[in-house]
C-alpha cells in the first residue's frame, strides 16, 4: 500500500466509511453555522456521481428535487468535519457510475429502480414513492389476517335448545329446511 494512503487512512472520518454509490438516496446531515448558532441540514437526494475515491479529497454530487419541479445539485466534500452523517435511504439500480442523464429527464423516466435484497438475492423494483406506504399498510393487513386464528364454530342447532328464550325465538322464525329435517327425526323417535 502506498505511503500517503496509509497516513490518509488514520484521519478518515466515521461519517466518510458510509458505503453508497451512484443511484442510491442519501440522505446527508450536514452542519450549518449561522452567526453563534449550529444547527444540522437534512439533504435528502439522489447520488448522481462519486469523484476520486475513498481518501481525502473524494467528493459527491447529490441531486434534489426542491419546489416546483426544480433541481438543485450539491457537491459535498466525503471527509468534511461539516458532515455529521450519511444515511442511505435506498439502494439504486444503475448501470453507470455518473448519472447525468438524470438531469434532462423528468416525471417517470427520471425514477430509479431500487434495489432490494430478498433472502441474499438482490431484486430490483421499480421506485414509486406515493405507492410505498400503501403497499406496506396492505402486505401488514394480509400478514395479520393470515396469522388470524381459524375459529370453529359449534353446530347452531345444540346452542338453540340450551336457552328457552331461544326456544321461543325457534317457534316464531320461520322454518327452515334444516329445521324441518330435525323436527321430522324427533316426531320419528317419539
Amino acid at each position: 500500500m502506498d505511503l500517503i494512503k496509509q497516513i490518509e487512512k488514520g484521519y478518515i472520518r466515521e461519517a466518510a466509511k458510509t458505503e453508497f454509490s451512484a443511484g442510491d438516496t442519501i440522505t446527508v446531515n450536514y452542519r450549518i453555522q449561522e452567526g453563534s448558532k449550529t444547527r444540522i441540514q437534512k439533504y435528502t437526494g439522489v447520488v448522481i456521481q462519486r469523484k476520486n475515491g475513498t481518501g481525502m479529497s473524494a467528493t459527491f454530487t447529490v441531486r434534489k428535487a426542491s419546489a416546483n419541479g426544480v433541481f438543485v445539485e450539491r457537491i459535498f466534500a466525503l471527509n468534511s468535519p461539516l458532515i455529521e452523517a450519511v444515511v442511505v435511504e435506498t439502494k439504486g439500480r444503475v448501470r453507470r457510475a455518473r448519472i447525468f442523464y438524470l438531469r434532462e429527464r423528468t416525471g417517470k423516466s427520471a425514477r430509479i429502480k431500487e434495489l432490494k435484497t430478498v433472502g441474499g438475492s438482490a431484486t430490483a423494483v421499480a421506485q414509486e414513492p406515493q405507492a410505498a406506504p400503501v403497499k406496506a399498510a396492505a402486505a401488514a393487513t394480509v400478514a395479520t389476517v393470515a396469522e388470524a386464528p381459524t375459529v370453529v364454530e359449534t353446530p347452531a342447532v345444540e346452542a338453540v335448545a340450551a336457552t328457552p328464550a331461544a326456544d321461543t325465538a325457534a317457534e316464531t322464525a320461520p322454518a327452515t329446511e334444516a329445521t324441518k329435517t330435525e323436527e321430522k327425526t324427533a316426531t320419528a323417535a317419539e
